[in-house]
């Protein structure tokens, strides 16, 4: 199974409602998908979630279809910066934990990018 983690950091506070809109049809479109079990976490300006796949297919069938896809389309709009995750797990994992994840891949692609 595959875990997906997924940091969004706002570019500022006006897009929140944008950022709501795309989120009710991800909403309705994840209880509708194949993912197992889904977490979100959330603040004012950064939005965290964890979904968990029973394969690569599922997962990419999500991310590029419905909801979720047309929300894509607005991603440069909505987010300062985007960061997402995938590794192999059997459960969804605690945030703590996933956010530190997401924070060393961060800064694993910023330095890849200053070598560029």
């Amino acid at each position: 199974m595959y875990l997906s983690i997924t940091k969004i950091h706002l570019k500022n506070p006006g897009q929140i409602f944008l950022f709501f809109r795309h989120v009710r049809g991800i909403s309705k479109q994840l209880q509708q998908s194949k993912c197992k079990r889904h977490r979100l976490k959330g603040g004012f300006m950064k939005h965290y979630t964890m979904t968990l796949w029973y394969s690569k297919e599922d997962l990419h069938e999500f991310v590029r279809s419905g909801a979720h896809g047309n929300s894509m389309k607005d991603i440069n709009k909505v987010a300062r910066s985007f960061t997402t995750l995938t590794i192999d797990a059997y459960n969804l994992i605690p945030w703590r934990e996933a956010m530190a994840m997401l924070e060393k891949e961060e800064k694993r692609r910023s330095a890849a990018n200053k070598g560029k």
